[in-house]
């Protein structure tokens, strides 16, 4: 496992995919008192740390090769790069929440099926949620109607609805416990 800070170039491409989902520039205040890190693993995974924590080598630990471990403190997994593309990752979600100007609130029962990976059309005609402010392709947080954060969707504009292409949603990590056993 290797530590590393980010490029300038990635640090774009994070707060590019960030400041969509969140329809504003709060991640760039957000990066005042955090800083971004890259963990070198399988994959290129983005954390996110407060500037007062702190990263350490411990001695007493050693990894299956026999190099010190390294501990983090206060991390946020924010995503990945997958071939130099980054990826929003669901372990963000609760973070971001607090955040978000403009999220989708979804009835229980399209909540029910956007937890199951399905994508959820929306008629334009329903004015209740100000559907015309979402542009076609942009990043949007899904939220239930008791406000708990339940992934995030890519808008798709079709003739007559708005659908919401599911991207990440809280389901996955019971669709991955049917695999993990």
């Amino acid at each position: 496992m290797q530590i590393t800070k980010l490029t300038e170039e990635e640090i774009v491409a994070v707060s590019t995919v960030i400041n969509e989902i969140l329809k504003s520039d709060d991640f760039s205040q957000i990066l005042n008192t955090h800083s971004l890190i890259k963990i070198i693993n399988r994959r290129d995974e983005i954390y996110l740390i407060k500037n007062s924590d702190s990263l350490y080598l411990s001695s007493s630990r050693t990894s299956d090769r026999g190099k010190n471990c390294i501990i983090l403190t206060g991390k946020i997994k924010l995503g990945f790069f997958i071939r130099g593309k980054f990826k929003i990752g669901i372990e963000s979600l609760r973070f971001l929440a607090n955040y978000c100007q403009n999220p989708i609130f979804l009835s229980p029962r399209q909540a029910k099926r956007f937890i199951y990976s399905k994508d959820i059309n929306l008629r334009f005609d329903d004015t209740k949620k100000g559907l015309e402010k979402y542009s076609d392709g942009s990043m949007v947080l899904v939220f239930n109607k008791k406000r708990i954060p339940i992934g995030y969707a890519k808008i798709l504009h079709k003739q007559d609805y708005l659908q919401l292409k599911n991207i990440i949603d809280i389901g996955i990590y019971l669709r991955s416990e049917k695999t993990a056993f």
